[in-house]
């Protein structure tokens, strides 16, 4: 699989930064930056791993143990 995702957002970084560019075009790559940004952290959010003491125990396995 080609790292389509990483070139995209690598070309909406360059046209940020670069000053020859014309205003209304950075403040569109700006915003789908931040647009994705947003879609990550939400992602990571859900998929984030439990800490043990979050994790919710089988009741089934603790009344083998009882």
């Amino acid at each position: 699989m080609t790292d389509k995702y990483g070139t995209y957002i690598q070309k909406l970084m360059s046209v940020v930064l670069d000053e020859e560019q014309e205003e209304f075009v950075k403040n569109m790559s700006w915003g789908e930056l931040k647009h994705i940004r947003d879609g990550l952290s939400s992602f990571l959010e859900k998929q984030k791993p439990k800490e043990p003491h979050e994790k919710q125990e089988n009741p089934k396995q603790q009344l083998l143990f009882d």
